[in-house]
């Protein structure tokens, strides 16, 4: 019996969901430049900032990127034309070791079983499903380091530096959007369920 694949090359059509993106930009007004804007209505000097993501991950659903890119290599229009795609940095597993939450033996020991919420392992990605066949190292992802770049932007840079390198076979990729949007749909409580109003239980 075969074993199931996590990773996969990326397709060479639309971006899909848990594929694996090197070298994005993200570009965008200075402070100083939007606040001339806002009190002006004009930016003369164009300050922008731009980030480079080392590695970043597509958490926009499949099927939505499938339909925005279909309809762009038809030149037609639709509201189902993104005007974004969503991204969530991720970085060498290795780094996450300097995180003050993530100090522990034991509690490393859960952030690569992805036992913690906010937190998403991957293992190593062998150089035989990279495009760039160099072979990507463990990654981790933190679930509050998102950020989106316009879709057209996206295909811009692909056509231009940025790599898409490898994606998240199924289940895979499924089981990390599920533990993304999850942890972005947690509820704050005033209070936990066992305390009484706000304080813990006599006894």
């Amino acid at each position: 019996m075969s074993s199931i694949p996590i990773y996969l090359p990326p397709d060479k059509a639309e971006l899909r969901q848990g594929e694996i993106v090197t070298g994005l930009l993200h570009s965008a007004l200075t402070g100083e430049s939007l606040v001339q804007y806002m009190t002006s209505g004009n930016a003369t000097d164009n300050k922008t900032s731009v980030v480079r993501y080392e590695y970043a991950l597509v958490m926009t659903q499949d099927c939505d990127l499938e339909q925005d890119f279909t309809i762009r290599e038809s030149g037609g229009t639709s509201d189902k034309l993104l005007q974004h795609i969503l991204f969530c940095e991720a970085a060498p597993a290795d780094s996450f070791h300097e995180d003050s939450a993530l100090k522990s033996r034991e509690i490393r020991k859960h952030f690569t079983n992805n036992k913690m919420e906010r937190y998403q392992y991957l293992g190593a990605i062998d150089a035989s499903v990279d495009s760039e066949r160099k072979g990507i190292v463990a990654l981790g992802l933190d679930f509050k380091r998102y950020f989106t770049i316009p879709t057209e932007l996206v295909y811009l840079q692909l056509q231009n530096g940025a790599k898409r390198r490898a994606r998240l076979a199924v289940p895979f990729a499924e089981h990390l959007s599920d533990r993304f949007f999850a942890y972005h749909a947690r509820i704050a409580l005033p209070v936990q369920h066992h305390t009484r109003e706000g304080k813990e239980p006599a006894g």
